[in-house]
């Protein structure tokens, strides 16, 4: 919002008025002299007025301001606890009610005690606290994953005689969905209904997030089915988590089929939806329908995002399309958008994995450029691409180049070391790195045996293969196929072998 210029009031004197001449077509000489009366003040405008930081203005609100509007305002700006302490030091709380006092003073209340103490102050002024106030407490809590508190206020809440609402409700089952509590949140749920509160879109919405998250499709589409039956329309944001999830979980004819019962009831895709199903059918491999929803995607207006442009960049990279993805990636410079560090990423795994290792360190040069800064993903991916190519040392530069960096190494780092040594049949060097892996702290997964195994059979060392499957199975990881692959090529008596594991 641009700040006003106040007028100067020399310019207001009586010589500097030009005088105005009535004729019975004019309008009335009240109409024209007083000024017209101030726009009203709304929810967004003073959250954009506290956003922006025009003190001048909250400093000046009129002392009538609804309680709903500061409590409304409030609910905005707890993921933004500075403003909330700038807007109550600016804000003349003398010249406000005493009720709208309370209110704004409980969007602050940062622990249980303060809670406490708070309501406890309300009641000596003779102002009970109504449901708003506990709402705006307890939502304070839930977003800072206090839920627990939240609780507490909850069941002061009752016990103080104040009936919770389906908002109150919705607070705390979506903070319980946040700590993966859907048994507690499902219970509360039912609660709600037994009560003969009627959930929002927003809440079904929440719980049928949280299932999705957990990979449990049947209890989802269970809620969607719920609430249509209640009459309660599902919204886009309803059909956009159950989409994903079919898509996670590779059922993609559902998932189209969920796109177009969506179109049916009259749903318009938003660029959420879009970005879900061209990431899905990337995913699945389908570079071909990806790029039809992106030009539809287009001709509607909806502008294509940073992770539009990552999943098309990584569907032409498996499909070995590098050509395709670097004109891609040049054309999102073209329109101004910066990438970011997934989309560079994923651009430098395709470029490692076909092999062009000067394209992908080019990339990583541009990064530096662009003040985006690699991380561990970026150099194991580059380390990897190095021992593809057997330039195990190059790779280990690479490593220690992380470490000067500040990027600390994780166990794929390691890994892709012990790999690249043990494909060269440079077994030591390859215990050398299970060593110092194990120094750090990492321990060896299923990918640092196998790559060791195969390895040591490569070099028909295969009773050091048999002694390092038994501290890999010691260890409780369960070989797979690749392990036993790797044995029966490396070890001449088969059949010994296996009757010494059984035995």
């Amino acid at each position: 919002m641009k700040s006003h210029k106040l007028l100067n009031p020399q310019t207001l004197k009586p010589q500097n008025l030009r005088p105005i001449f009535l004729t019975t077509q004019s309008p009335s000489l009240c109409s024209l002299t007083q000024p017209d009366p101030p726009p009203p003040i709304t929810h967004h405008s003073l959250l954009n007025s506290i956003q922006t930081c025009q003190w001048h203005f909250i400093e000046h609100l009129p002392p009538n301001l609804p309680s709903s509007l500061i409590s409304q305002t409030l609910f905005h700006l707890h993921q933004s606890p500075h403003l909330v302490h700038q807007f109550t030091s600016h804000i003349d709380f003398r010249r406000l009610e005493i009720e709208t006092q309370c209110l704004a003073q409980s969007g602050v209340v940062l622990d249980l005690q303060k809670a406490k103490e708070f309501l406890g102050f309300m009641e000596i002024l003779g102002i009970k606290p109504t449901v708003v106030t506990y709402n705006t407490i307890i939502h304070g809590f839930c977003l800072r994953g206090r839920v627990g508190g939240a609780q507490m206020i909850f069941n002061a809440m009752k016990g103080r005689g104040v009936q919770p609402d389906s908002y109150t409700y919705g607070l705390l089952i979506s903070g319980m969905c946040k700590e993966r509590r859907l048994d507690e949140a499902s219970g509360l749920f039912d609660k709600m209904l037994e009560i003969g509160l009627l959930p929002s879109a927003v809440t079904y919405n929440t719980l049928i997030d949280g299932y999705c998250n957990k990979g449990d499709l049947d209890r989802a589409f269970g809620y969607r089915d719920e609430m249509v039956k209640k009459g309660i329309m599902p919204t886009v944001s309803t059909y956009n988590l159950l989409i994903h999830e079919l898509f996670m979980e590779g059922r993609v004819s559902e998932a189209d089929c969920m796109v177009r019962e969506m179109e049916e009831k009259g749903m318009v895709p938003d660029a959420i939806t879009y970005n879900i199903l061209i990431n899905g059918y990337c995913r699945s491999g389908n570079a071909k329908k990806a790029f039809i929803l992106h030009d539809e995607m287009l001709s509607k207006g909806i502008e294509p995002t940073k992770e539009t442009y990552t999943s098309l960049i990584y569907v032409l990279s498996k499909r070995k399309r590098m050509n395709e993805a670097d004109d891609l990636f040049e054309k999102i410079l073209r329109k101004g958008v910066l990438p970011d560090l997934v989309m560079f990423n994923a651009l430098i795994d395709g470029h490692c994995a076909n092999g062009k290792m000067e394209r992908a360190f080019s990339l990583l040069r541009e990064m530096d450029k662009m003040n985006v800064h690699p991380d561990e993903v970026t150099y194991n991916t580059l380390m990897q691409g190095r021992c593809r190519t057997g330039k195990v040392e190059e790779a280990r530069e690479l490593l220690d180049e992380m470490k000067r960096r500040g990027i600390k190494p994780d166990y794929i780092s390691y890994n892709a070391l012990i790999s690249g040594h043990s494909k060269r049949g440079d077994m030591n060097d390859a215990f050398k790195v299970r060593d110092e892996m194990l120094s750090r702290g990492f321990n060896p997964t299923l990918l640092t045996y196998n790559a060791l195994i195969k390895g040591l059979c490569k070099n028909q060392e295969g009773d050091l293969a048999q002694e390092l499957l038994k501290e890999m199975v010691s260890r409780g990881i369960t070989p797979d196929d690749n392990t036993y692959y790797s044995l029966i090529e490396g070890i001449e008596n088969v059949d010994e072998f296996l009757r010494k594991g059984d035995s």
